[in-house]
């Protein structure tokens, strides 16, 4: 846990929760709330209402080892459900407006990803849950010296909730490391598939009462038990894959600077039925980019700069008194 707007989710809560839908886990840190819709959907808040639509496409920047999944403008409000969460090595979260360093995307705050470094490891594993779900998952590992390589996959069928509202998507991470002298390089390769029956709205006397119809008006519709599972739009969908690719170089210029360079490509592509309007029209989107990003890092030790710093005195119980700039 950490003081202000930042906090980080370890690997070992990733690990012993192996989440499914990405408020399994983003949900334990505080100032979050995900909340899960149909299938993989989710509506997320850092610090902020919970916002639908428009309003969300932009608001939020999600982050794989520090590379936006979308270019500024391409947001989704969904955009966590391709992120790898269940095997990531910690989740990084600011909470609240970042804008001012990460980029116009991070109005209400940010969430980076960071991928597991390679190392000698192998495991599969099948968890079993409610709904018929079967989540399949494994990794593998291998640490030489030099060079890296690791791999983790994630393949989920769930029948869902709801009538007709199951989905099965696959995700996969490849990632490989290299360092000699003063350069490492780390490329990371991520995919992911998604392929859902999408549930619909409720309403008291739906389809006029062909699909079902309930003793509840609708201002009362939430105490009909067996309403909460039914689903009317079961020609509603959303079919999603992306492919993200990035390789980060760094170089040691000295004891005090680093620089660093990381050309990305990003390719992104779904299809779904808009069941919330009357039309229920087919949307089709895709987007594709590719860039570079360039950071340079300089320590700098405040005796030698001349700024100021700030000393505490500590008592003799380990308790900090009042500060001292120095």
């Amino acid at each position: 846990m950490f003081a202000g707007n930042i906090d980080r989710i370890s690997s070992e809560d990733i690990e012993t929760v192996n989440s499914v839908h990405p408020s399994d886990i983003l949900n334990r840190a505080t100032g979050v709330h995900i909340q899960t819709n149909n299938g993989m959907e989710s509506l997320p808040a850092l610090r902020s209402p919970v916002l639908t639509g428009p309003g969300a496409a932009g608001a939020f920047l999600f982050l794989e080892d520090g590379i936006a999944t979308r270019s500024a403008g391409f947001a989704n409000n969904n955009g966590l459900s391709e992120l790898n969460l269940a095997q990531a090595g910690s989740v990084e979260i600011i909470r609240g407006p970042a804008s001012a360093v990460y980029g116009s995307n991070a109005v209400h705050g940010v969430l980076n990803v960071l991928t597991k470094a390679p190392s000698d490891e192998g495991e599969v594993s099948l968890l079993l849950g409610p709904n018929e779900r079967y989540q399949l998952q494994g990794t593998v590992g291998q640490d030489m010296g030099q060079h890296g390589v690791s791999g983790n996959f994630q393949a989920i069928d769930d029948g869902g909730y709801r009538d007709n509202s199951g989905f099965s998507s696959f995700k996969v991470n490849g990632r490989h490391d290299y360092e000699e002298g003063k350069d490492s390089i780390s490329t990371l390769i991520s995919g992911f598939i998604l392929d859902q029956d999408t549930a619909g709205f409720i309403s008291s006397d739906d389809n006029g009462g062909e699909c079902y119809s309930s003793d509840y008006s609708g201002k009362n519709l939430y105490k009909d038990r067996d309403a909460m599972e039914k689903n009317c739009d079961v020609d509603a969908y959303r079919k999603w894959s992306s492919v993200r690719v990035a390789s980060h170089w760094q170089r040691k210029l000295s004891e005090e600077t680093q620089l660093s360079i990381t050309p990305y490509f990003r390719s992104n592509q779904m299809e779904f039925s808009q069941h919330y309007l009357p039309s229920q029209a087919i949307e089709e989107n895709s987007h594709y980019s590719f860039g570079v990003t360039s950071q340079y890092y300089w320590n700098i030790d405040p005796k030698d700069s001349g700024c100021y710093g700030v000393r505490r005195r500590v008592d003799q119980r380990g308790t900090d008194t009042n500060p001292v700039k120095t």
